[in-house]
């Protein structure tokens, strides 16, 4: 008798099928089957996009399947985020940031809140919001910007990533608090908002250094404050809020990724644990810092913490600045 049909009587019957029914479920828990796409709220070029597709880029590496990257701009992330929180694609995750606290604050009819409607996989990356000037501005010191808008009649115009973002808010806090009169205009997306520094629309916006950091390096925008409780290492000269008078203000810039709730605990371990090894790779380290962003990583637990905060901090400044729509 052969060792073959030896060994097919050995595992007869009951044996067989257990073996089977072993090797099917070893294989149907085998995860990612195919690429996995990531959801950005947002224009391609813009800090989430970029970040998106430089962590995408080292998470492949580790986990040995594609990571496609595709934006569905719209809404300050509304839509993105149903896309992604109604989706039963086991494969398709969402890349966040602080604006998707802001925006439930701010419009009732969002449908999702972060903490609630999401699996959180971890934080990957953060840095600061800047008040920016350009080279040619009456100001080139927070100081000065304060002195000059409190004497504008007609105050002073300020672009940001949108309506609603965060550095929307932080121009709004900024006007209550020198107080001044600052006009804001929205605009979509970061690369729109540098558009309108270059091209004279505007002299001040609020931004996120990604987007700006090689032009403060050029020396064609100035940074006049971070919004950072400390000051950060790509730009050590300049100033955070809370030096210049406007005591604990903190308002990071983070980016992080979250799945649909249908996603099994197990997968999402996964994710997080191999999004942590990526933070910590070097080429990612190098990228994000060409940015002026710092690589972190804060797991589920930690991320839940700082979106608790987050909704405090923008809550407060929301209802001051009469934003909430219903």
């Amino acid at each position: 008798m052969s060792l073959t049909r030896r060994s097919m009587l050995i595992f007869s019957g009951g044996s067989i099928a257990e073996l089977l029914l072993s090797a099917r479920c070893s294989w149907a828990e085998a995860w990612p089957q195919r690429s996995l796409r990531v959801i950005v709220g947002f224009q391609v070029g813009g800090t989430a996009d970029v970040v998106a597709r430089l962590a995408g880029r080292q998470l492949e590496a580790l986990i040995g399947t594609p990571v496609v990257i595709e934006n569905r701009a719209g809404a300050s992330g509304v839509m993105a985020a149903n896309f992604v929180r109604t989706t039963d694609d086991d494969h398709t995750l969402l890349m966040v940031s602080e604006t998707y606290i802001v925006t439930p604050l701010i419009n009732g009819n969002a449908g999702f809140k972060v903490a609630r409607d999401f699996k959180l996989i971890g934080v990957v990356a953060e840095g600061p919001q800047v008040v920016l000037a350009t080279s040619d501005a009456p100001f080139h010191t927070f100081d000065e910007f304060a002195k000059f808008a409190g004497r504008a009649s007609t105050g002073v115009a300020y672009a940001t990533s949108g309506f609603g973002h965060p550095q929307h808010l932080i121009g709004e806090y900024l006007a209550a608090k020198l107080p001044a009169k600052l006009v804001h205009v929205p605009t979509r997306g970061g690369g729109a908002a540098v558009n309108d520094l270059l091209t004279g629309t505007v002299n001040l916006a609020i931004l996120g250094l990604g987007p700006t950091f090689r032009l403060i390096q050029a020396g064609r925008l100035v940074p006049l404050a971070v919004s950072t409780a400390k000051r950060v290492s790509a730009l050590p000269q300049v100033p955070t809020l809370a030096e210049l008078g406007f005591s604990g203000f903190s308002a990071p810039q983070w980016l992080g990724f979250v799945a649909p709730r249908t996603l099994a605990d197990a997968h999402v371990n996964l994710l997080s644990s191999e999004l942590q090894k990526a933070s910590g790779h070097p080429a990612l380290r190098e990228n994000f810092a060409a940015l002026g962003l710092t690589p972190v990583f804060l797991g589920a637990a930690e991320m839940a913490a700082r979106i608790a905060e987050e909704e405090e901090r923008w809550r407060s400044i929301v209802v001051a600045a009469h934003l909430v729509s219903k």
